[in-house]
């Protein structure tokens, strides 16, 4: 699974290893050789990786930027995957996004990162999720690497800007699900102009963070979206 910070607080459901994205400089996290890839940061800089998976049947569980991630990996890994599932994310792919809505949202994480990640987080918290659990995720996201974090954000961006993001998804003969809090509204029409199929299962009363708020309703939510993925 892959999402914007890796955690252990993972729902308990998620606990076999789907597959993992390096990259180039980090540390291998399976053994033996990844599938290489190669993908333009937001300055057009070439980004080298390697994507490590075990076994020929799979399904890839990306959240929030995550998803763009996974279907990256699921072209280069032709005939190995099932299908993709986005957590919190792919509500809309003709959703639009301007560059000066990019430089807006990302301008506050560059003039001060970790009290601009902690309100960019709260944001998406809901006010009656478990105190410590809000303030583990602000503090985790905020310690993220600036630079990284900042690279990921302008190029995530970008690929919204540039249409990338749903070229991407058109290139894919790949079934998706999203399991998604109810923050923002699902256009499933809209995805499904991009994508050789899609389904959506909203949890209402939940927040960007499902999978750590309401675990056991995210598992159960899980196990649905692989079954209308598994053949």
């Amino acid at each position: 699974m892959t999402h914007e910070r890796a955690t252990t607080r993972t729902a308990p459901f998620l606990g076999f290893l789907l597959g993992c994205i390096l990259v180039a400089g980090t540390a291998a996290c399976a053994a033996g050789a990844g599938t290489p890839g190669v993908v333009p940061s937001a300055d057009g800089t070439p980004i080298a990786y390697e994507v490590h998976v075990g076994g020929d049947r799979l399904i890839l569980v990306g959240h929030s930027m995550g998803s763009l991630v996974i279907a990256e990996a699921a072209r280069l890994l032709p005939g190995r995957v099932l299908g993709l599932i986005g957590v919190d994310s792919l509500h809309d792919l003709d959703f639009p996004v301007t560059e000066e809505h990019a430089a807006e949202m990302i301008a506050p994480l560059e003039a001060d990162f970790p009290v601009a990640c902690r309100q960019f987080a709260a944001a998406m918290i809901l006010p009656d999720t478990d105190a410590d659990l809000a303030e583990w995720i602000q503090a985790d996201m905020a310690a993220a690497p600036v630079e990284v974090a900042l690279s990921a954000m302008r190029g995530y961006m970008a690929q919204w800007i540039t249409g990338a993001g749903p070229a991407l998804f058109e290139e894919l003969p790949l079934p998706v699900v999203a399991v998604c809090a109810d923050l923002w509204p699902v256009d499933a029409e809209a995805n499904r102009q991009h994508m050789r199929s899609f389904e959506a299962i909203v949890l209402e009363g939940t927040d960007h963070f499902l999978m750590l708020g309401v675990a056991e309703e995210f598992n159960r939510a899980l196990k649905e979206a692989i079954a209308k993925i598994k053949p």
